[in-house]
């Protein structure tokens, strides 16, 4: 069995991105993760992207070499970047914020990012999802929550 790896990074979106950009991103990382075999969740929120990658340690590698080259994006700052026991996604996920637009890839994720109160000790210990729901919950309780200018 092969070593999992998890990468969570977050980026400032380029200035000329839209809601459909935004689109195209998810749908083009959901045919580029399945050939890299990796996944994991997308979030944008406010001009801010948070991703969190999951698979073996040459898929992650591979896809953030292509996250490292486009124009999407800047800013580039990992924020985790180790080895899982297991993965915490199993296909990729995705949630969308702007303005007052709040959309998500599945009734399941958003209870993951908009659930408040984790009563699942074994969810605790996931650092994942903490930075997932951290990044999620205090963009959408604030203007800016996070500038990596």
């Amino acid at each position: 069995m092969q070593n999992l790896k998890a990468l969570i990074y977050v980026s400032t979106a380029a200035e000329h991105i839209q809601a459909m950009d935004v689109a195209r991103i998810i749908e083009r990382s959901e045919e580029n993760n399945k050939r890299s075999g990796v996944c994991g969740m997308l979030l944008y929120s406010k001009g801010q992207f948070m991703q969190c990658i999951e698979g073996t340690t040459m898929g992650v590698e591979h896809t953030l070499g292509k996250i490292l080259q486009s124009c999407l994006h800047h800013s580039v700052v990992e924020l985790f970047k180790g080895e899982v026991t297991e993965r915490r996604f199993s296909s990729w996920d995705w949630a969308y914020y702007s303005g007052s637009t709040k959309q998500f890839s599945s009734p399941e994720i958003q209870y993951f990012l908009e659930s408040r109160a984790c009563t699942d000790p074994v969810q605790k210990k996931h650092i994942e999802q903490s930075i997932l729901t951290t990044f999620w919950q205090g963009s959408a309780d604030s203007n800016h929550f996070w500038t990596s200018r």
